[in-house]
């Protein structure tokens, strides 16, 4: 991974205040406040991990996360919510939305930057895990009727 994160806020403190953070850490930090050059952004920069503010002007974080979601290009850049929203079934959505963490504001700077750092290992986890993973899949597929249990 090259550690890129893109960062979507309406907030231009925030922005750059997060963007320090993640370049302080060796993070290729790319930002915007426009949620109309988001897709672009996501498409251009291929970034690694995507810090979306929920509620934004124009556009909620919600329509944007399901607009990469959708996108084969695009749909499996884990996406983060940063938001000020306490609210439990904006949580919920979120998660349903396929969102892999929901941060309260105001946040710490380390702890969001921690919580990257969470996730990029679980990711490369998984990444590592993948071949093995589909070869137990079609060794179950070529073999449905076996009972596994007693292995």
């Amino acid at each position: 991974m090259s550690n890129t994160v893109l960062i979507v806020d309406d907030c231009d403190f925030e922005r750059r205040a997060f963007q320090k953070a993640f370049e302080a850490h060796g993070f290729k930090a790319v930002t915007t406040g426009n949620p109309a050059d988001f897709i672009p952004y996501a498409l251009g920069f291929k970034p690694d991990f995507i810090l979306l503010d929920l509620n934004m002007p124009e556009v909620s974080g919600f329509e944007l996360c399901a607009q990469l979601k959708q996108d084969r290009r695009t749909q499996d850049i884990p996406i983060m919510f940063v938001t000020a929203s306490d609210d439990v079934t904006d949580a919920i959505r979120s998660f349903h939305l396929g969102v892999i963490d929901y941060i309260h504001k105001p946040v710490g700077i380390n702890h969001l930057v921690e919580t990257v750092l969470k996730h990029k290992v679980i990711n490369t986890i998984q990444e590592c895990w993948r071949p093995a993973r589909e070869k137990l899949l079609e060794f179950a597929r070529k073999y449905p009727n076996e009972d596994y249990r007693d292995w």
